[in-house]
């Protein structure tokens, strides 16, 4: 029913209604229609053409500011790495510089606490090897000893010579 409807209305008259005259020529709405919408598409095609081509130029450049990027960020990588590998040396020597000096007043405190004993222990150990010479002296006295003094009794005097 369409196509009879389509061709009907591209025979419409051309003057009043009345009986068709030989002028009246068939209406071509479609071709009209196209034939004034064809420079609009030709200029729609130019600005597609446009489009493509700054698309194009865009991704270009994305491309270049990116290969860019890429190796900033490669440089700044390997920079920290090499900055961190100065750091960590630095790190090792103060870690390394403060255990030597803890280490030092550690042995100087250890010194001074073993001389503080030292010093007290001194008298007491005089004492003591003095009273263990006394007594030693004593046995060897009330031992029976045949003629003379026995070579323990000698080395006792000796010591206590010594102290």
């Amino acid at each position: 029913m369409n196509g009879l409807r389509e061709m009907l209305r591209r025979f419409r008259s051309a003057g009043a209604p009345g009986a068709p005259t030989a002028g009246a020529v068939p209406a071509d709405r479609r071709g009209e229609q196209a034939a004034e919408l064809v420079p609009v598409f030709a200029l729609l095609d130019e600005a597609q053409a446009q489009a493509r081509e700054i698309r194009a130029r865009g991704n270009a450049s994305a491309a270049e500011i990116q290969a860019a990027a890429t190796r900033e960020s490669q440089a700044v990588i390997r920079n920290a790495r090499e900055r961190a590998a100065l750091v960590r040396e630095e790190s090792r020597q103060q870690a390394f510089a403060l255990a030597e000096a803890q280490s030092a007043a550690m042995i100087a405190r250890a010194q001074a606490e073993a001389e503080a004993i030292r010093h007290r222990a001194m008298p007491r150990v005089t004492d003591f090897v003095q009273r263990i010479v006394a007594e030693a002296i004593a046995r060897l006295r009330t031992e029976d000893e045949p003629d003379g003094p026995s070579s323990t009794h000698q080395a006792l005097m000796g010591a206590r010579r010594i102290l």
